[in-house]
């Protein structure tokens, strides 16, 4: 190993990786961590005994009064129903907050990769303008070679032709400036 290796931060050395390398890697790590949540999600069916109709998304209003409730009975022991052991609350409750962190934290990740996506995704498509073009120029001065290939570009920038459209009907009696219905302009 080099002593420039040894010396680069691990940020740079992202830095030198390009967009498909760490693409690749994210997406073969996001795919190992997807089966274990499967394999979590198998051994935690959802209850079909409960209706559709009670059960309820945690959404933020349901978030606040399980934080509340929750709060209550882990201040409270002795108010805590039977049924219920502070363990498996107090697990389950920091398991929920993990995942609605984990789901925001997604959610700003997927915006990125949307945004980078895009702006890949312009750069490319003007790249492949200045081809279509620079073979269009090419044809035009007779390059035999360049007119096959254009001819395969060609296509994507045909136009659909438009509907014809009937031409309106005149209605006897009434003038362009009329602007109500039955009256006539004076």
């Amino acid at each position: 190993m080099s002593t420039e290796q040894a010396e680069t931060p691990p940020e740079m050395a992202r830095e030198k990786e390009t967009m498909n390398e760490m693409a690749g890697k994210l997406a073969a790590y996001l795919e190992e961590q997807k089966k274990l949540f499967l394999i979590t999600a198998e051994k935690n069916p959802p209850n079909n005994d409960v209706s559709k109709k009670r059960l309820r998304s945690a959404v933020k209003k349901n978030l606040e009064f399980i934080e509340k409730s929750f709060g209550i009975a882990l201040n409270n022991p002795k108010l805590m129903p039977p049924m219920l052991e502070q363990a498996p609350l107090t697990k389950n409750q920091n398991d929920l907050k993990a995942l609605r962190e984990l789901a925001e934290e997604l959610k700003l990740f997927s915006d990125a990769v949307n945004h980078i996506s895009r702006n890949h995704s312009d750069s490319c498509y003007n790249d492949s303008l200045r081809i279509y073009r620079y073979l269009r120029e090419l044809t035009r001065s007779g390059d035999k070679k360049a007119e096959l290939l254009f001819q395969d570009l060609k296509p994507f920038f045909k136009r659909k032709k438009r509907k014809t459209r009937e031409p309106a009907k005149k209605n006897p009696g009434r003038e362009p400036w009329d602007s109500i219905e039955g009256e006539k302009g004076e």
